[in-house]
């Protein structure tokens, strides 16, 4: 059993559990104690030298292994090399490559939003009667839409996805936001600029 297969198994078992779990937060080197026993105990431990092999790079495995999760946070060690699997990390990856303009131009359709429909920051972070943001709901009227990779940033400057809700599916979705933000990251002056834009918008009359 190699060091890089053991280390596939780690990032596996960890970034799972931070994807699934309110309490927990993925860290650089979170799964150090997990042995080569817990893994030899697997019958699908072939599995993570396959993906080993495909992603031999840590970084590369990583963002693999978030994309799956993001997918699908039960999602199996067998089913990570599928074609839907890499097709979405695909397309996440290119999402990512222009992190910074993709953030800017949907938080400004936001904002334009909110001046046509005369609606705050506040009224489309909150829940519409206890289910879910009203920015989810609305996200494909918003110019170009919102991507997760929007509202999690997003979450970070308002934490939006605190509040609770008597819904299973925006409770599910809310905790992958919650947990996808601890991976992103654009220039803070940015972050900072588009935060203040859209809460000078307009003034909630709720």
């Amino acid at each position: 059993m190699n060091t890089a297969t053991l280390n596939s198994f780690r990032d596996y078992v960890t970034l799972k559990l931070h994807f699934n779990s309110e309490g927990f937060n993925w860290t650089d080197g979170a799964g150090k104690k997990i042995g080569v026993n817990a893994l030899q105990k697997r019958k699908d431990r072939a599995f993570f030298d396959r993906l080993n092999q495909k992603h031999p790079d840590t970084e590369d495995r990583r963002e693999y292994l978030i994309s799956g999760f993001l997918h699908n946070p039960n999602l199996w060690i067998g089913e990570f090399l599928e074609k839907e699997i890499v097709n979405f990390h695909r397309k996440r990856l290119v999402r990512l490559k222009s992190i910074e303009h993709l953030f800017t131009s949907e938080a400004e359709s936001i904002h334009d939003y909110m001046l046509e429909t005369k609606t705050s920051i506040r009224d489309l972070l909150k829940l519409t009667d206890g289910d879910r943001p009203a920015i989810i709901a609305e996200r494909s009227k918003i110019l170009g839409g919102v991507s997760d990779e929007t509202l999690a940033l997003i979450d970070k400057g308002f934490n939006f996805t605190k509040q609770d809700t008597r819904n299973p599916l925006w409770a599910q979705e809310r905790l992958k936001l919650r947990k996808y933000r601890w991976f992103l990251s654009v220039p803070r002056d940015t972050m900072l600029y588009h935060f203040n834009l859209l809460a000078s918008g307009p003034s909630s009359q709720s």
